[in-house]
C-alpha cells in the first residue's frame, strides 16, 4: 500500500514534469512567433509610411497637372 502511494505520486509528478516540459517549448515557440511577427508588422509600416508619402506626391503632381492641362 506504502508502495503504491509513492509509486501514483511519482508518477503524478513525472505527469507534471511533462506537463511543464510541453508548456514551456509551447510558450518558447509562442513567443517565437510573437517576435516574427512584431518584426513583419514593423517592415510593413515602414512600407505603408513610404507608400503613403509617394501618394501624396502623386496626388500633388497629379493636382499641378490638372491645373496646367486646364490652362
Amino acid at each position: 500500500m506504502i508502495r503504491s502511494k509513492r509509486e501514483k505520486a511519482k508518477d503524478d509528478h513525472s505527469e507534471q514534469t511533462i506537463y511543464r516540459d510541453d508548456l514551456i517549448s509551447r510558450v518558447e515557440k509562442l513567443e517565437k512567433d510573437k517576435d516574427n511577427c512584431t518584426e513583419s508588422l514593423m517592415d510593413m509600416k515602414v512600407s505603408v509610411a513610404s507608400l503613403t508619402v509617394k501618394v501624396e506626391f502623386l496626388e500633388k503632381e497629379n493636382d499641378r497637372l490638372k491645373i496646367r492641362l486646364s490652362k
